[in-house]
């Protein structure tokens, strides 16, 4: 590997470990098998004064820096144990390179942007390991950014403006531009990927002015900037409300930030979920200011309807979306299984800005083609897993489609729908399905995970074929814009008027018009309601 190496010596035993010069210094990483890891970099620092806005940029480091330690997270709750975790000490970024790389032969880059609702999760390598990636010949960097009420507070001045997450994500990139060739990556081929939060995230990125010059090639898995769940109105007395919450008795906006900056960020994190405000710490619309730069200047279809993407992009989802732990609706329903609060009247009232009457007539409308007649209980539990994956995930991603292929875009839709031994989600919350994909399953098959993230993982000969074609699929398509994968017979075409998806499950094939007489009616009610959505 053409890298700078410093030879060291330990307990009189001498290792060569690689190093590279990076516009703060040098950097130290470790080998691996066949790659070269260098984990925990810095790429900007929160700042102290101003936690919940622009972060300050990283000094030189003062001699060597050792990137061989991926345990930072932001401040979050574990979604397993529901403990507080992480620091603010939180935003850095992991570079994972194929032995025999050098700036002499750049390889193609992937940037991936995790997800978690954009209020939990981080990018080390216990849930997204390299080797599956890097082994088939591209550098792959992953990185931290802001969660929650220190990602996405706004207060609409241009102090917090909002979207502070996607402005850290924005630093991370400009950070593989100044940097990546050091590495032996290409700063002008780089592929920015993403899942959940991380996809929209992606998206975000790309109808940003600020940031599409970053990257050539996208990749959204299992969400778009359409979804219901991305958005959210900025509620500019928040800070007021977690002061109160935590023991200053004041309606002074900045009298409660300052005091909030010497609070315990769990401690601001318990507080943000406790009062219900997590649920306002999503991305959001700027307002404009002097010499700042909005990541999102309007609301998703207006930034679509203005969109120009002159990039290759695949979109797509999974087969079975919303399966594990019910979670965007279970609280529609109590144990006797009666109705409370309408999931389908609780959707459709955050996405579309509706009158008491035509939120009445929506929602028996939606609620008519999913069950009929019929009281949720048992028997609608697959009916309304249908109903919130076709709104959550699969309609938004056909919506997505249709701006970019009618912006002239080349566009790949697939459906992932593969049940085997390393589904992701499925063995993280012991979901009893033996068909098709839930939420975030896919993940699993493109990235190397720990045992104690996969702990009933048995991996089969089926599952490694499925590891080697996705992966295939994502690097080729690194490579060269095209997802076809080159050592199989599989033409994966890209979106037409037919609108073709691949499936991606034990046969891979080409199906059209998959889900038409669900998407049919959501085209239906998007015609009769869309000039009044929200977003």
């Amino acid at each position: 590997m053409k890298f700078v190496y410093l030879l060291l010596s330990l307990n009189a035993v001498n290792c060569i470990d690689p190093l590279v010069w990076t516009n703060n210094g040098f950097v130290q990483g470790i080998h691996e098998k066949d790659i070269v890891s260098f984990m925990g970099i810095p790429y900007a620092i929160v700042d102290p004064a101003n936690q919940f806005g622009e972060t300050l940029d990283v000094p030189p480091f003062e001699g060597v820096y050792s990137a061989k330690d991926d345990s930072a997270l932001c401040p979050q709750q574990d979604e397993i144990n529901f403990t507080i975790i992480g620091t603010l000490d939180c935003l850095r970024i992991n570079v994972y390179v194929p032995e025999g790389a050098n700036p002499d032969s750049l390889l193609p880059v992937m940037v991936f942007i995790h997800g978690g609702d954009f209020r939990r999760w981080n990018s080390n390598r216990d849930t997204y390991g390299p080797d599956f990636l890097v082994t088939k010949g591209v550098i792959l960097v992953t990185f931290n950014y802001r969660l929650g009420p220190y990602g996405f507070m706004s207060i609409h001045r241009s102090d917090i403006p909002g979207n502070a997450g996607l402005r850290d994500q924005w630093k991370a990139l400009l950070w593989v531009r100044d940097n990546i060739a050091a590495f032996g990556g290409d700063n002008d081929d780089v592929t920015l990927f993403g899942e959940d939060a991380g996809a929209a995230s992606v998206e975000f990125h790309i109808l940003s002015k600020h940031s599409k010059a970053l990257f050539h090639k996208a990749i959204l898995q299992s969400g778009t900037v359409l979804c219901d769940w991305v958005m959210a109105e900025a509620d500019t007395q928040a800070p007021v409300k977690l002061a109160k919450y935590l023991g200053l008795d004041t309606d002074d906006v900045d009298d409660a930030l300052n005091y909030l900056y010497t609070i315990d960020p769990k401690m601001v994190i318990t507080a943000s979920i406790d009062t219900g405000l997590i649920e306002s710490f999503k991305p959001t619309v700027e307002k404009e200011f002097f010499r700042v730069k909005p990541m999102i200047k309007d609301k998703p279809s207006e930034l679509l309807n203005e969109a120009k993407l002159a990039i290759p992009i695949i979109i797509g989802f999974n087969s079975r979306e919303d399966h594990p732990n019910m979670r965007y609706f279970s609280h529609s329903i109590d144990s006797n299984f009666k109705r409370t609060n309408s999931s389908f009247r609780s959707k459709i009232k955050k996405y579309f800005n509706l009158d008491d009457e035509d939120l009445d007539e929506a929602e028996r409308l939606v609620k008519y083609f999913y069950i009929s007649d019929e009281n949720i209980g048992p028997h609608t539990i697959e009916a309304m897993l249908e109903f919130d994956a076709d709104f959550s995930f699969m309609y938004p991603s056909l919506r997505d489609s249709r701006y970019y292929v009618e912006a002239g875009a080349t566009v790949y839709l697939y459906t992932f729908d593969y049940a085997g031994g390393r589904n992701y989600m499925k063995n993280r919350f012991r979901v009893k399905l033996n068909v098709g994909a839930v939420h975030g399953d896919e993940i699993g098959y493109l990235f190397q995970q720990s045992p104690n993230i996969q702990p009933r993982c048995s991996e089969t000969n089926e599952d490694k074929v499925i590891i080697n074609l996705m992966t295939y699929m994502w690097t080729d398509f690194a490579k060269t814009g095209n997802p076809t994968p080159a050592r199989h017979v599989f033409t994966w075409t890209p979106v037409t008027e037919e609108y073709s998806y691949a499936l991606l499950g034990d046969k891979l094939q080409m199906i059209h018009h998959p889900y038409h007489r669900r998407m049919a009616f959501w085209d239906q009610v998007f015609e009769i309601y869309g000039e009044f959505m929200r977003w």
